[in-house]
């Protein structure tokens, strides 16, 4: 079964939880584990950290919620372990979302992104240190039941103006995902999902709007603010959760905010 099951005892990771569609998604599954299940909410932003931390509490006060202050783009995997880290041993099963993620440069044109450290942090936050992150909660939770989430986009596939950085790593991380479905597919203890949010009102939406050097990229989400076409954060995590209880896909699979099936090359 792919539906997540929540009268588990669970230990929910979430990373980029300190704002945005992270903080709406820590908060809307939050409310539905039961007592005894652990939270781990990732972020640089340790006083942002304490705030969702604060509004987790205050929607289930029977979880434990563990802030870890931590730079995906910029950490051991020493931290890494300590995110994921099951020393709640009465956990039933492990819950990883992988939410973290940032566009690089969007003021610069494919042709302009000529520094290397550039490209390197970016991709040790989007990719690198996402899949040693996923390999390292799949061996801390090996003989329990794993859901493992990833936030993908349109710019895993589709090329867009200003995105020279953004759509490669998108991409790259999209494929990690693919190929480890399709390695683990046996693997009933295992539930794979990517999805596609559609644009969200977040900064980094804010950020590409004002930044972009794409006129026509500006100009789009300009135009769906103003048609109320963009959604909020926390509709987009209702959405993902009523997707994840409903299990309607086979691991593996790429959905949208629709519910419907991606089927994508890459």
């Amino acid at each position: 079964m792919s539906a997540l099951n929540f009268s588990k005892i669970s230990h929910l990771i979430v990373t980029g939880a300190s704002r945005g569609i992270g903080r709406a998604l820590a908060i809307e599954f939050s409310r539905k584990l039961p007592s005894g299940s652990r939270i781990s909410i990732a972020a640089r932003d340790s006083e942002r950290l304490e705030t969702v931390k604060n509004e987790i509490l205050s929607c289930n006060s029977k979880v434990d919620v563990v802030p870890h202050a931590l730079d995906l783009g910029n950490c051991s995997s020493k931290d890494l372990r300590a995110l994921c880290n099951a020393q709640n041993g009465s956990s039933e099963q492990g819950i990883i979302i992988h939410n973290v993620g940032t566009t690089g440069d969007v003021s610069k044109k494919a042709k302009d992104c000529n520094d290397l450290s550039e490209w390197e942090t970016n991709f040790r936050l989007n990719v690198f240190n996402v899949a040693l992150l996923n390999n390292i909660f799949m061996q801390e939770f090996k003989e329990k039941r794993k859901f493992v989430y990833n936030l993908s986009a349109k710019a895993a596939f589709v090329p867009f103006e200003s995105f020279g950085i953004y759509c490669p790593n998108k991409a790259a991380r999209h494929m990690y995902f693919k190929v480890l479905a399709e390695e683990e597919k046996r693997d009933k203890n295992l539930t794979i999902l990517q999805f596609y949010p559609g644009p969200v009102d977040t900064d980094m939406l804010a950020n590409m709007e004002t930044h972009s050097c794409s006129p026509m990229l500006r100009n789009f989400f300009k135009a769906g603010k103003a048609k109320n076409q963009i959604s909020s954060p926390e509709t987009t995590a209702k959405q993902f959760l009523e997707i994840c209880e409903k299990g309607n896909f086979k691991s593996g699979d790429f959905m949208d905010y629709h519910a419907a099936k991606i089927d994508v090359k890459v």
